[in-house]
């Protein structure tokens, strides 16, 4: 079974774009890893910045993950300030699947 990336993004553009960037980045580091990239999981922003709402995105994504891979989010920062609110965002979706954040480490390159 490959690893699998699955992202939750904000926008339309990002469901289109992210991919594309992601196998840009992966044909540039070439890992020995087969990877499948999954469609991303579009939720607005205000849905993921409301308590519960990214530790469900994450969750979500998480399952459609399966037992091997990884959940990418990507927030815009939309005039806030992404050094106060990333480190908080980060630590909400960590917590939301602290199990699967310490038992899979990323693909070995």
């Amino acid at each position: 079974m490959p690893y699998r990336i699955v992202s939750v993004v904000e926008g339309q553009g990002d469901v289109v774009a992210v991919p594309v960037l992601l196998r840009r980045f992966i044909n540039q580091i070439n890992p020995p890893v087969a990877i499948d990239i999954a469609r991303p999981i579009r939720q607005p922003r205000g849905t993921l910045l409301k308590p519960g709402g990214i530790e469900a995105a994450v969750q979500f994504a998480a399952t459609a993950m399966g037992d091997k891979g990884a959940v990418l989010v990507l927030l815009d920062s939309d005039g806030d300030c992404p050094k106060s609110n990333a480190p908080v965002l980060a630590e909400r979706a960590r917590n939301a699947r602290n199990d699967s954040c310490r038992r899979h480490g990323p693909p070995r390159v």
